[in-house]
């Protein structure tokens, strides 16, 4: 289970302290996220900074549902596709994932891909 909240980070012995977004995960707050955030802090939006906590968050819900999945292409591939498609069966109505994803918007699915990109590229 995932769960977004909001962390006080203090930086320095200032008592100074940033407000922002923070995704808790079973082993912990998720410290890249985190880092990330702080990093991007002078020039994003806190608005911004919860689209892109929210964006991560679903994608390791889909990386909990799908653990046999090891290529990571495909992984990545089926998770786009379910933002389009959304993870209910168009047939039974019935969603064996549990996810319960309605389809997203192609913009709304567009930042969210774009937001885990982002990241995932400042993260290596």
């Amino acid at each position: 289970m995932f769960v977004t909240v909001k962390a006080r980070v203090y930086t320095d012995a200032t008592g100074v302290y940033t407000e922002i977004p923070a995704l808790l995960t079973p082993a912990g707050v998720l410290e890249p996220l985190l880092d990330y955030c702080l990093y991007r802090s002078h020039d994003r939006s806190l608005t911004w900074m919860s689209k892109v906590t929210r964006s991560v968050r679903m994608f390791l819900e889909y990386l909990q549902t799908n653990p046999a999945e090891r290529d990571t292409y495909r992984l990545f591939q089926n998770f786009a596709q379910r933002l389009y498609t959304g993870t209910f069966d168009r047939e039974t109505g019935l969603d064996p994932s549990s996810l319960c994803w309605d389809p997203r918007s192609p913009q709304d699915a567009s930042h969210i891909l774009t937001h885990i990109s982002e990241f995932f590229d400042w993260s290596t």
